[in-house]
């Protein structure tokens, strides 16, 4: 019986005892399994177990289908420096030799912290500190296309003279830089947009050398210039004709000691303009000495327009808007300063302005100008001229002369011949100290349309306005006004009330 026993046990047990120590995948299948049970037959019936015949054909069919695709993902996102490409590597912090915060790989001289690609670039110093070598200047002229392509050119502009300007046309749109010095250049203008721009008005200037403008505008569109100077025109520094319709913007820009017949400094025929942080000086001409502004829409800001002329020779015909002269369009100038702007050697008009179109004046000094008649009878009007609808807010016209080879009717302050003008000192302001040396003017305002005064100083005093602080069209009716004043003057009923 011991025989059978052992038998049983190595089939059974065994199998178990191995199952039950080894794992297996759960796609394995079962132990193997005799497919032929073992009956061994006891022939003699002695219950001896005959010679075992068994011919087992066990056959293992055990076929291992392991699908375990257990895969160790890796999701580690540690970016340690910013180079982790994906694998799980410690990489080395980054070197950084000079400690600019740029690593050597990116940092075109990690030898000085004051270059690096964050750094501030000066265009003109020919250093490259912000490692973009395609926008850095030369220390001369360059022009940068709308697509970022720049191309040197001061050895073009840069051959120039005060003798021999260089003629040169910016026909691609994009910006015209210059560096710091004088260049003798005459610009035209054949493309928009295009800005044309300096390191700061006092080092770069643009000269025309006694030789035409300095900058002709031959299309249509827009046009920027910003941190220059333009001087040395004698047919007006800027000159946009009627042939173009511009839209002009000046930033911070100087227009000083130029020449022309309408417009020493600027000629701008149609379009807009818009001035800020710019300076026009110590220019002449016969009509709008600092500036002539045809049909344009005009905006002026935080601006000095002073020491300019306008002078009729020799025929000492008319000469008016030494500072500015507008002649349809409208103007409006805010936080500027009128200083110092004279008509002579003609019949003069506006000598800080001369407006013909709808005119605003807010916040501004109107200060030390003088309108001379020095030939014939019937100039010498006004530092301000109007004949349009006028606002004056908030600003002084102060210490202006009105002179005259005839002296009949000058006026030193303002002289408004049409229209109807509103001056509000409600914040501040007022008209004193302005003086006519005519027997029958007035050295505060001549009214020959509707005129309010809200709150204004006329004076009193030292400060009083000479002859009249009021002179009213038709009678010369004289009125006198002191601090603080209100009032409405109506030119047709030759009344003030």
């Amino acid at each position: 019986m011991a025989a059978p026993l052992l038998r049983a046990l190595l089939t059974t047990g065994l199998g178990a005892l191995v199952g039950g120590c080894f794992p297996t995948d759960a796609g394995d299948t079962a132990a193997p399994v005799d497919s032929e049970a073992d009956a061994d037959t006891d022939t003699d019936s002695d219950s001896d177990t005959d010679t075992d015949t068994d011919t087992d054909t066990d056959t293992d069919t055990d076929t291992d289908t392991d699908t375990d695709t257990d895969t160790d993902t890796d999701t580690d996102t540690d970016t340690d420096i910013g180079l982790d490409s994906g694998a799980d590597t410690d990489i080395e912090p980054r070197t950084d030799s000079d400690g600019d915060g740029s690593p050597d790989a990116l940092d075109c001289d990690d030898t000085d912290p004051a270059v690096h690609p964050s750094a501030v670039d000066d265009p003109c110093d020919g250093i490259d500190m912000d490692c973009a070598v395609a926008a850095d200047g030369t220390g001369g002229v360059v022009f940068t296309d709308l697509a970022g392509t720049v191309t040197d050119l001061t050895a073009v502009l840069g051959a120039g003279t005060a003798g021999a300007p260089v003629s040169y046309s910016v026909a691609s749109a994009g910006e015209l830089s210059f560096c710091e010095g004088t260049w003798y250049v005459l610009l035209t203008v054949d493309a928009e947009p295009v800005t044309l721009a300096g390191v700061g008005s006092a080092t770069s200037i643009l000269s025309a050398g006694t030789a035409g403008s300095v900058v002709t505008f031959n299309t249509s569109g827009s046009v920027t210039l910003t941190d220059l100077t333009a001087t040395g025109a004698t047919t007006s520094a800027l000159y946009a004709g009627s042939g173009a319709d511009v839209d002009l913007v000046l930033d911070n820009v100087a227009i000083v000691g130029n020449e022309g017949t309408l417009g020493g400094g600027l000629y701008h025929a149609v379009g807009t303009l818009r001035a800020g942080a710019t300076s026009v000086t110590r220019n002449t001409a016969e009509y709008g000495g600092g500036l002539y502004l045809g049909s344009v829409d005009a905006t002026i800001a935080d601006s000095d327009i002073s020491s300019n002329e306008a002078w009729n020779f020799p025929t000492f015909a008319n000469a008016a808007g030494a500072g500015v002269y507008i002649a349809s369009g409208s103007l409006t100038m805010t936080d500027t300063t009128l200083d110092g702007n004279r008509t002579t050697l003609g019949r003069g008009y506006g000598a800080a302005v001369y407006a013909d179109a709808p005119l605003v004046l807010e916040r501004c000094e109107v200060t030390n100008n003088s309108v001379h008649d020095e030939w014939s009878y019937g100039g010498g009007w006004g530092a301000i001229y109007v004949s349009d609808d006028t606002s004056i807010v908030d600003t002084w016209i102060a210490d202006n002369e009105a002179r005259s080879w005839e002296p009949t009717n000058t006026t030193a302050g303002i002289h408004q011949g049409a229209g109807t003008l509103v001056m509000d000192c409600t914040g501040d302001g007022g008209v004193v100290r302005n003086l006519s040396d005519a027997t029958a003017g007035t050295g505060g305002a001549r009214i020959d349309g509707t005129f309010t005064s809200i709150g204004c100083d006329w004076g009193e005093g030292a400060d009083d306005n000479g002859l009249y602080d009021i002179a009213v069209y038709g009678v010369y009716t004289g009125y006198n006004y002191g601090t603080g004043a209100s009032f409405t003057c109506d030119g047709a009923s030759n009344t003030c009330y």
